[in-house]
């Protein structure tokens, strides 16, 4: 849940004391609301904005898995009500407090099993743009993120339909970057975007919404069973704002 871009990997090294490395971005699922948030003491500063520095030592026997994070705006202010979540478990997550903090004991039998693997990390937070970063986490092992930069964001709602005119119910909606990664449109419709930055399903009236958006231009993608790939124009995401009554009609045509 737990990016100067959108989202992205964070490999955390096994060996103490060691940074990681900074890989690829993924695609994100809708926040989930809820959580409480706790106090928590400060993590080390951040390093610049195209990674999240993490330092790993033993953290106390009596401890399990612990993370540690400040999350901040582009100006370093605190971000409270920042929202972490492990994985796509919705009862796994923490809610930063006044100060930005998190402090986060994760039970060990529901993250690691008792042995050391990556697992992802998603930040939901209202007029930011969500991020997710993958760590490698150990039982026993204090990992401190630091700094934790989010960039503005927004949401972007619509809805699907096919050639008739009616809803796609589980239709497959992606946010991308406004630039179409393929020099055709045959090519781009049959296989889709390169880089998916959200993704989530429409509902049963074919309608989505999809928050955490990066602000600026962009462009929303669909895809049912039996359809290629169809997209919009590119068109402008703001801070705070949802930008509505996004449709998609899909068509069942083989390319």
């Amino acid at each position: 849940m737990l990016v100067a871009l959108f989202g992205g990997h964070y490999l955390a090294s096994a060996t103490d004391d060691t940074a990681g490395e900074y890989v690829q971005y993924e695609p994100l699922p809708p926040p989930i609301p809820g959580g409480a948030g706790a106090d928590a003491a400060p993590g080390d500063g951040g390093q610049g904005q195209t990674a999240i520095p993490a330092t790993r030592r033993r953290a106390a026997d009596t401890e399990l898995c612990r993370i540690t994070a400040r999350f901040v705006d582009e100006l370093g202010d605190p971000i409270p009500g920042a929202r972490v979540q492990l994985g796509h478990d919705p009862e796994s997550y923490m809610v930063s407090n006044e100060h930005g903090r998190v402090d986060w004991r994760v039970p060990d039998e529901r993250s690691l099993a008792g042995r050391t693997r990556p697992m992802v990390l998603r930040t939901f937070c209202n007029g930011f743009a969500a991020r997710a970063c993958e760590v490698e986490f150990t039982p026993g092992q204090l990992v401190q993120l630091g700094d934790v930069e989010l960039k503005p964001g927004g949401a972007v709602s619509g809805q699907i339909v096919d050639a008739d005119g009616e809803p796609v119910r589980g239709a497959r909606v992606m946010f991308s970057r406004p630039a179409l990664p393929h020099d055709t449109t045959a090519k781009n419709r049959l296989w889709g975007p390169s880089e998916v930055l959200l993704e989530t399903r429409a509902d049963d009236d074919g309608v989505f919404y999809l928050e955490g958006a990066p602000t600026g231009l962009c462009r929303v993608w669909a895809k049912a069973l039996g359809s290629s790939y169809h997209y919009t124009g590119a068109f402008k995401v703001e801070q705070n704002h949802a930008a509505t009554d996004v449709r998609i009609k899909l068509s069942t045509d083989r390319l």
